[in-house]
């Protein structure tokens, strides 16, 4: 079976994401697989759960001048633009090979991807929920979307190369108002990593893109060939940008209600002092982020990490998911025990209750947002 490849450069925000939309609804009708690999025009992406006061910085993308909207996929909030790959998958349902179960899926979905860095030298692999990692830094955001009995939508953005810093101006990041931009700016850069970077700045765009293409011919088994967007498709698309992709109502829909809580905990070690920083929305734990002196390997701090983000804060169900990652990289943590991380985390959960939000609250329905959607 052939699959399709669309392949589009510098798309605008509200038209990318209702072509994938479209597409993903009307799958059905063309019923083979679509791999559509595209870059944005710089704008930021929130997911489709998510609440924009709580993940972007909006005086910053007024104040540039870069646009908003919101993915029809789950995940967190990125920056796109000529430096990050946008990766549609649109799978007909009931489509030969493919899994059942989101996470079974999202898992089959990336192995395409991880062969195409393995082809650069890159060795990479699916972790956490919705991450793909090289080198123990993240290189990838995943999400899915299923609107229907159609068909179904793997999401991701690869990256190329980043701006960290202007992505720190623009997303808000864990922990922001407790840290200076030079440890901000250290801490993302120690969890995200580039194609350039492992590559060559040198590498282009259309080299990656034809890299995802022959990578997912590989894993599959298939032909994928170039071709155009169908009329009715592309009809479909420019209804969903009408009444759903530039409209205020869908880009600031009110997903996540509860405000974000911020707190902190700090205990000395044998392995040195440890500091544990966690971001919390209700009854989940949004991030977790540790720092300090003591002495592990970046893989044991990121596999942690991985496993606690958007975890319940159930204590029974926290205390499992600790007691695995830390067995997993029990020769990394034989100085730091699994009750000091425990004790740690769970203080700084204690705290995140009392604290009010640092984050600005309010409405982005009003003039701020509506000038940089």
């Amino acid at each position: 079976m052939n699959w399709r490849l669309l392949s589009d450069s510098e798309v605008l925000p509200h038209s990318g994401l209702a072509l994938d939309d479209a597409l993903t609804r009307s799958a059905s009708e063309w019923g083979a697989p679509t791999l559509r690999l595209y870059t944005y025009t710089p704008c930021v992406l929130v997911g489709r759960f998510q609440h924009v006061p709580n993940e972007v910085n909006l005086e910053h993308c007024q104040t540039m001048g870069i646009p908003i909207n919101r993915r029809p996929s789950g995940g967190g909030a990125i920056i796109m633009g000529p430096d990050q790959l946008g990766i549609a998958l649109i799978i007909p349902n009931r489509t030969d090979g493919f899994a059942v179960r989101s996470s079974d899926l999202m898992r089959q979905c990336t192995s395409g991807l991880v062969r195409a860095l393995e082809k650069l030298g890159i060795s990479a692999k699916f972790q956490g929920k919705n991450d793909l990692v090289a080198g123990n830094r993240k290189i990838a955001g995943l999400g899915l979307y299923q609107p229907n009995s159609s068909g179904r939508l793997f999401h991701a953005s690869l990256l190329l190369d980043l701006d960290i810093e202007t992505m720190l101006k623009l997303l808000r990041t864990p922990f922001e108002s407790a840290e200076t931009s030079t440890n901000r700016y250290t801490a993302v850069s120690r969890r995200i990593t580039t194609l350039r970077s492992s590559v060559g700045t040198d590498f282009s765009m259309s080299e990656l893109i034809e890299t995802v293409r022959t990578g997912y011919e590989d894993v599959f088994g298939v032909r994928i060939e170039l071709q155009e967007v169908k009329s009715g498709e592309q009809q479909l698309a420019d209804h969903l940008v009408e009444t759903q992709y530039s409209t205020t109502e869908w880009i600031c829909r009110d997903n996540a209600p509860i405000r974000d809580q911020v707190g902190q905990s700090s205990i000395r070690t044998d392995a040195g002092d440890l500091e544990i920083k966690v971001i919390t929305a209700g009854d989940t734990l949004k991030s977790v982020f540790l720092s300090g002196n003591f002495i592990t390997s970046d893989n044991a701090v990121h596999d942690l990490e991985s496993s606690l983000r958007w975890h319940t804060s159930e204590p029974r169900a926290l205390k499992q998911t600790i007691a695995k990652s830390m067995k997993q990289n029990a020769n990394a943590w034989d100085r730091i025990s699994e009750g000091e991380i425990t004790t740690t985390l769970f203080r700084a959960l204690n705290q995140s209750d009392t604290n009010s939000s640092e984050l600005t609250a309010g409405s982005c329905f009003g003039r701020d947002i509506a000038e940089v959607i």
